[in-house]
């Protein structure tokens, strides 16, 4: 069995940017909620953007 900590780096390995919310599993899927750990912004005029 493996530990929570080394199983969300086995899933989201070295992800900059990237923060791992949530981890599902069930007899056939894994699925993982990540969140952007960046500034919303756009890159050319450094507006915020909407935050969908």
């Amino acid at each position: 069995m493996y530990s929570s900590k080394k199983l969300t780096t086995m899933l989201l390995p070295e992800a900059p940017g990237l923060k791992l919310e949530d981890v599902a599993i069930d007899a056939k899927t894994v699925s993982l909620s990540v969140a952007s750990t960046r500034p919303s912004s756009y890159p050319v005029c450094g507006h915020e953007t909407a935050g969908f």
